[in-house]
């Protein structure tokens, strides 16, 4: 017998509710208004959960940002799951180019992205000043590594594991080769 408990819009509203301390006014409205037109009654499972409430949070901030930074649809994917692609930029850097500003690297690397999606214009960036901390020095370093280790990313996000790993392959031989 599952010990899943139902939880309702009721209960996602009182939650909600008691995060007015972290919250204005203006972004509780706007969260109870998402919920109550979520279609939301009820959920017992991940897949309910996702339905009703993560379901309808992309679609509300897909139009937002298609609405305010850019229609791309690497962008809008790069501002969604900026956490995801975060998280595996910041772990390559740290073991390959030590952990020191590894965080620094990705956040360079990710707004580098955003700019090449909107503006067309291809990931460079100045060597010349050897106090960057926040350049790739090994690893990631133009715009080709930068857009192909992207998109192999985009493919592990998907379901498509085999283009992620073909790339990070790759990654790897080519650090091997610079020794």
């Amino acid at each position: 017998m599952s010990k899943i408990k139902e939880i309702t819009v009721d209960d996602v509203k009182s939650t909600i509710n008691t995060l007015g301390n972290i919250f204005d006014k203006e972004d509780l409205e706007l969260y109870n208004k998402i919920i109550e037109n979520s279609g939301l009654k009820s959920f017992t499972t991940p897949s309910k959960f996702n339905s009703m409430i993560s379901f309808s949070w992309r679609k509300f901030t897909k139009q937002l940002l298609k609405d305010k930074v850019s229609k791309s649809s690497d962008v809008i994917f790069i501002y969604q799951h900026f956490d995801f692609i975060h998280r595996y930029l910041k772990d390559l850097f740290s073991k390959h180019e030590g952990g020191s500003c590894s965080a620094d690297k990705s956040r360079k690397i990710i707004n580098s992205l955003v700019d090449f999606f909107i503006t067309g214009n291809e990931i460079e960036f100045d060597y010349g000043d050897k106090s960057a901390y926040d350049l790739p020095r090994i690893i990631l370093t133009n715009h080709d590594d930068i857009y192909k280790y992207y998109k192999a990313l985009f493919s592990l996000y998907m379901g498509y594991p085999d283009v992620y790993l073909e790339k990070l392959s790759e990654i790897l031989e080519e650090k091997c080769q610079k020794k």
